[in-house]
C-alpha cells in the first residue's frame, strides 16, 4: 500500500533527523496532494507515532514518540518557517516608497543547508521540493495577501532577494528598467540634450541612472528629433505626460515601451549595441 510505504519511510527519516512539519511534508509531494506541506508533515508524524507505539517491543521507546512529535530545531531549515511572518513585515517596510504592480521573490540559502538536504535526499531516495522553493512560495503568498499584488515569474516590476539565515535579515531590491520613446525639440542652442533628458527622467522616476539614445542630430535647433531612454532601477513607475516643457527643450510624444518594443526600435534605428 502506497501510504504505508510513505509512512514507513517517514518513520525511518524521523528516527535519524529532526524535521519540522513543513520540511517533512515537502519530501513527499505525492502523499495526500490535496494537503499543504505542513498538513502532510503533521499527518506523517501522527502515522509514524502510531506505528512506533505499536512496535514498542521491537526496541522503540516513549522517548522516540516524544522526539518525533515534540517541536525541535529542524535539521533542514533551522525552523526558518516560524519566522516568515517577521520576514514579511520587514520586507513590506523596505518596499515602502517603491511603486510596482507585481513582484518576484528570491532567497539565498547557506551552502551547508543545501548540502545537508542533498545528503538526506540521496540517503532516503527522496524527490521532494527543495528548501528554496518552499521559502519563496511561503513568503510570496504572504506578500500577495498583504500587498494585494501578484507574483510575476517572467518580467516582474521588482525583485525581492532576501537572506533570512544571517543574524540580521539582509534584503536586496532590484527594480526592472522602464523604457520610453519620444521626440525632443531644442529651443536654445547651448543645451546639452542627452544630459537634460537623462536628468529629468532620473528625477521624475527616482531612478539610479538612465541611458539615452538620440536618433538624429543632437542639439539640432528648432527641429523635432526622436529619442529612446532606458530608466535604470526606478523607485517610481508613475504615469508621465506625453508632453513635457523643460524650458530649453520640449519633449513630446512620450510613450511607454515594452522591453521588446524598445529592442526593435533600437535595432531598427541604430547599430546593435547594448545601452
Amino acid at each position: 500500500m502506497k501510504t504505508l510505504r510513505e509512512v514507513t519511510l517517514a518513520e525511518k527519516i524521523l528516527r535519524e533527523i529532526h524535521m519540522c512539519d513543513k520540511c517533512l511534508g515537502r519530501q513527499f509531494p505525492k502523499f495526500r496532494p490535496e494537503l499543504s506541506n505542513s498538513e502532510k508533515g503533521v499527518l506523517l508524524k501522527f502515522f509514524a507515532m502510531t506505528r512506533i507505539k505499536g512496535k514498542k517491543r521491537e526496541g522503540y521507546t516513549w522517548k522516540d514518540l516524544l522526539d518525533i512529535m515534540e517541536e525541535q530545531k529542524c535539521d533542514l531549515c533551522g525552523n526558518i518557517f516560524s519566522k516568515t511572518d517577521d520576514i514579511v513585515i520587514k520586507l513590506i517596510d523596505v518596499l515602502e516608497g517603491y511603486e510596482f504592480e507585481n513582484f518576484l521573490c528570491g532567497v539565498k540559502i547557506p551552502i551547508n543547508l543545501i548540502e545537508k538536504e542533498e545528503k538526506v535526499k540521496s540517503k532516503f531516495k527522496l524527490r521532494g521540493e527543495n528548501l528554496r522553493k518552499e521559502i519563496v512560495r511561503e513568503v510570496g503568498l504572504k506578500l500577495n495577501e498583504h500587498l494585494r499584488k501578484e507574483t510575476n515569474f517572467s518580467d516582474p516590476d521588482i525583485k525581492i532577494i532576501f537572506e533570512p539565515f544571517n543574524d540580521e535579515l539582509e534584503i536586496k531590491i532590484i527594480t526592472s528598467p522602464i523604457f520610453y520613446s519620444g521626440r525632443y525639440f531644442v529651443k536654445e542652442e547651448t543645451v546639452e540634450v542627452k544630459k537634460t533628458i537623462k536628468e529629468f527622467f532620473i528625477t521624475y522616476f527616482k531612478a539610479e541612472d538612465a541611458k539615452v539614445i538620440i536618433m538624429g542630430v543632437e542639439g539640432a535647433l528648432h527641429l523635432e528629433m526622436p529619442f529612446l531612454i532606458k530608466v535604470i532601477h526606478p523607485k517610481k513607475r508613475r504615469q508621465i505626460d506625453d508632453r513635457i516643457d523643460l524650458n530649453k527643450i520640449v519633449l513630446s510624444e512620450i510613450k511607454r515601451l515594452s522591453r521588446e518594443e524598445f529592442k526593435i526600435i533600437r535595432t531598427d534605428k541604430l547599430e546593435k549595441k547594448d545601452i
